[in-house]
């Protein structure tokens, strides 16, 4: 992906943190403070590792997993939020 040393070794880090589903449930705040470091630090790192495949991987939530299913897909990231905000009326059956 040709990242620098550091972000290339918080990614590392931050894989070591993913559920077996691939789900990061370890809000950044909590990793950046363990680590000394601020959540702007992890960004890119974090960006890196959802820039992976399969796509989803690193997301938080079931959101921003599929989110970035969607980007991945070709839809642009207003596209995508969209269409997973109004998931949740169609799982409600409103329109």
């Amino acid at each position: 992906m040709g990242l620098d040393r550091r972000t290339e070794s918080l990614a590392v880090l931050l894989v070591g943190e993913l559920r077996d589903d691939g789900l990061l449930d370890v809000p950044l705040a909590e990793l950046a403070a363990e680590l000394s470091l601020s959540e702007a630090d992890l960004a890119p790192a974090l960006t890196a590792l959802q820039h992976c495949d399969p796509p989803g991987v690193g997301a938080r939530d079931l959101a921003e997993c599929l989110v970035l299913q969607l980007l991945a897909l070709g839809l642009d990231r207003n596209q995508a939020q969209a269409t997973v905000d109004h998931m949740a009326l169609f799982a409600a059956r409103k329109s």
